[in-house]
């Protein structure tokens, strides 16, 4: 890391944007299947919405099919929302009340290299263009970049420009502490610098804390980028060895608050187990609510 990165960060990182704690929820199925009412009233602050997909056109697709019983939806395409009032509705709604204050949604890296390579391309000016019709339909604040595997840097920061182009804010899922000093210091760098600390491009890094990455420490990302790090668990899935119960996950997340000012929140993946193995929305969310206040 530059050496103005590092000074950089302290400056940037100083103070969070955000006055309460964050308490994510990440939303793998078709959230118009979802019991949006008691995520809205169970403590979260921050939806993740799970399973969009970059066309090589631009367009942008919901893969909402790993639902029963629903199907894929184009939601933007053309430069305009295709998605249908319905889906507008229901993702809105999740605002309604006030308690979610923010609602990103999530690209997975690998399908946005070929996407963004050339930045006067049609297809990347059509999905710039789809993104922003795709925020103002839903109330979009974020977009999520989910990097778990070993890609370049150069997608993520064309990726970031677009976000900012559009008003958006921009957070990463760590998943590799090696990738910080390959990808996020220098996006960092890149994007932040100059930024007051209320008012990042480029605010908040997740990290996945459960399957193939169980033994990585969130403490280590938040040590290094002196951020807002938000550690992720997985609920309850079928007796999986990466289960976390209510329990488990407070004494997790109080753990690594203790240990790591940086450490501002929580997120549980995901709503599809929550619904299906339990305990409930509630029982989540009170364990952010008692961590996080």
């Amino acid at each position: 890391m530059k050496l103005s990165s590092l000074l950089g960060a302290l400056a940037l990182s100083s103070a969070s944007a955000w006055a309460e704690g964050i308490r994510g929820l990440f939303l793998y199925k078709d959230v118009t299947k979802s019991d949006t009412n008691a995520i809205r009233t169970s403590g979260y602050n921050t939806v993740l919405l799970f399973r969009f997909v970059p066309q090589s056109s631009g367009d942008i697709l919901y893969t909402a099919s790993n639902t029963p019983g629903s199907g894929d939806v184009m939601v933007a395409t053309n430069g305009a929302y295709s998605g249908g009032d319905a889906l507008a509705a229901k993702v809105r709604s999740l605002k309604d009340g006030g308690a979610i204050k923010r609602v990103e949604i999530a690209f997975d890296a690998t399908r946005l290299e070929g996407l963004t390579a050339n930045t006067n391309g049609a297809s990347y000016l059509r999905f710039k263009a789809n993104l922003a019709a795709l925020k103002n339909a839903w109330n979009v604040d974020a977009v999520h970049y989910w990097e778990d595997y070993d890609g370049a840097y150069r997608p993520v920061l064309r990726f970031a420009n677009i976000a900012r182009d559009v008003g958006l804010k921009i957070s990463g899922m760590g998943f590799q502490i090696e990738r910080v000093s390959t990808i996020w210091e220098d996006l960092q760098e890149d994007v932040n610098k100059g930024r007051p600390a209320d008012n990042l491009l480029f605010d908040r890094i997740y990290v996945k804390c459960f399957n193939d990455s169980a033994t990585v420490y969130p403490t280590s990302f938040a040590h290094r980028l002196k951020m807002d790090t938000v550690p992720v668990l997985w609920t309850n899935h079928n007796g999986k060895m990466y289960n976390t119960s209510p329990d488990q996950a407070r004494k997790k997340f109080t753990d690594w608050k203790k240990d790591q000012q940086y450490i501002r929140g929580g997120a549980f993946w995901r709503d599809s187990d929550i619904e299906t193995y339990g305990p409930s929305y509630q029982a989540y969310g009170q364990v952010l609510r008692e961590v996080f206040p």
